[in-house]
């Protein structure tokens, strides 16, 4: 809920409806912004955040920090007697992360793009002579997340087929799972007048 972006949206509003439908709820996420807490909890839903400002500034310190914080955090949170029914898994690093901490649970992987991708297109704005080792490790990484996940969702066409060209070696665990769409919020006053507004 911290940033801005499509993937996190998804993952915010995926969490928030679960925790209204019953569900204990507990979000592992990147601290971006010191001021922010550490632990936050709404009803059945917890966010918890790692890591600092100083650590992701530096060189692939987000991944990095991903890679190091997540397994700490789940796995000091166990020895306090926690444990979950399964992970919805949202980026291939903090996704990496999850996976050293050797959880035997259910993994459900949320496929939005290929980040290996694109960093590839876009380069790293600080040190692009780091891009292309950092992009090989990407593809790395995320090849294993999607690999060790129990199923991949995708949220479109589109992603199912840049998935299967990107990473053919995990098709047979691919879903597709239509993003819903919020009917309250997105209802227009007068049909009617929609329409005649659109086209249609």
């Amino acid at each position: 809920p911290d940033t801005f972006g499509g993937s996190e949206h998804v993952a915010a509003e995926q969490a928030r409806r679960l925790a209204q439908r019953g569900h204990n709820v507990d979000v592992f996420t990147e601290r971006v912004r010191d001021l922010l807490p550490e632990r936050v909890q709404e009803g059945n839903l917890t966010i918890y955040r790692y890591g600092s400002e100083s650590k992701f500034a530096r060189p692939a310190g987000l991944s990095r920090t991903d890679l190091a914080e997540v397994p700490k955090l789940i796995r000091s949170m166990m020895r306090g007697g926690m444990s979950w029914d399964v992970a919805i898994l949202h980026h291939p690093f903090p996704a990496h992360g999850f996976f050293r901490a050797a959880l035997r649970i259910p993994a459900l992987y949320i496929f939005h793009a290929s980040t290996a991708k694109e960093v590839a297109f876009e380069g790293t704005t600080r040190w692009s002579a780091f891009t292309p080792l950092f992009v090989k490790w990407t593809y790395h990484v995320e090849r294993a997340s999607l690999t060790r996940s129990s199923r991949i969702a995708v949220l479109s066409d589109f992603s199912a087929q840049l998935l299967q060209e990107t990473y053919p070696s995990v098709h047979k665990k691919i879903m597709r799972l239509p993003i819903g769409i919020d009917t309250e919020t997105f209802a227009p006053a007068d049909r009617g007048k929609a329409k005649e507004r659109l086209g249609y």
